[in-house]
C-alpha cells in the first residue's frame, strides 16, 4: 500500500505516476504476492521482548507514534512502510548468521560432562515405596 500512500500525501506530478502507472503496479503487486509465498525472513514483533529498563522509552515511542499517526498519518505510515522494506536485508543478514551459528554448534562435538548419578536399583522382591512415605 505504499504507493498508495505516497499518493494521498504528495499528489501531482510523480507521486501520481506511481499510484497510477499500470506497470509499476504490476511489479508492485508482483513483489507482494512472491514475499507472501517466499520463505524470506521478515522483522515479527511476536518474539520481541523490552527489557525491563526500556519499557519506559518504548512506551514513549509508541505515544509519540500515536501522535503522528494522528497528526500526518501519511507521512507516518509512508515512513513505517520505508522502514519496514529497508528491514528486510537486514533480516536476511540476521537469519542466515543464526543459520551459520546453529550449523556450526551442529558441528562441533558434544562435550563429555561429569557422569550422571546411577539410579537406586532395588533388589529383586522388593517394592519401591509409595512416592509420598519417606524411607529411613
Amino acid at each position: 500500500m505504499l504507493p498508495m500512500f505516497i499518493s494521498f500525501e504528495w499528489s501531482g506530478g510523480w507521486a501520481d505516476w506511481i499510484a497510477r502507472s499500470p506497470y509499476l503496479n504490476a511489479v508492485w503487486i508482483s513483489g507482494v504476492a512472491l514475499m507472501m509465498v517466499s520463505t524470506v525472513p521478515t522483522v515479527s514483533l511476536k518474539r520481541i521482548r523490552i527489557p525491563h529498563r526500556f519499557v519506559i522509552p518504548t512506551l514513549l515511542g509508541i505515544g509519540i507514534m500515536a501522535g503522528f499517526f494522528t497528526t500526518a498519518p501519511w507521512p507516518t505510515l509512508t515512513f513505517v512502510g520505508a522502514a519496514y522494506l529497508a528491514s528486510i536485508p537486514l533480516t536476511i543478514r540476521a537469519a542466515a548468521r543464526a543459520r551459520r551459528a546453529a550449523a556450526m554448534r551442529q558441528a562441533e562435538p558434544a562435550e563429555a560432562g561429569p557422569p550422571l548419578p546411577a539410579a537406586a536399583v532395588l533388589p529383586l522382591g522388593e517394592a519401591a515405596p509409595p512416592a509420598g512415605e519417606w524411607r529411613h
